[in-house]
């Protein structure tokens, strides 16, 4: 890492505990592979995923997310909503 111990995280340490318990492990054919998988179960179990979209507002109420605003001012209603994003930029759409 060319880090001193103190300013590195401790989530190095797990990774090169892991990968001396068990090996090193990969994704054939890298790890594009691991979304195409994940796009193909949740299709097969009906989730939809809507793609080249920007979410310009998140809807909430009572503290419960209920649903996201996309830039072309469809509101999407839903139980569960699922963000990539980083925190902050989670959190400014709030």
């Amino acid at each position: 890492m060319g880090e001193t111990p103190f300013s590195t995280t401790s989530i190095y340490g797990l990774i090169l505990y892991l990968e001396k318990k068990w090996g090193i492990h990969y994704s054939v054919g890298g790890t594009g592979n691991i979304i195409k998988g994940f796009e193909k179960l949740m299709n097969e179990v009906g989730i939809e995923i809507i793609k080249n979209s920007e979410v310009t507002e998140i809807i909430s109420k009572n503290n419960k997310i209920n649903g996201v605003k996309l830039n072309n001012e469809n509101e999407i209603g839903a139980d569960n909503v699922v963000c990539n994003a980083d925190p902050p930029a989670f959190y400014e759409k709030c």
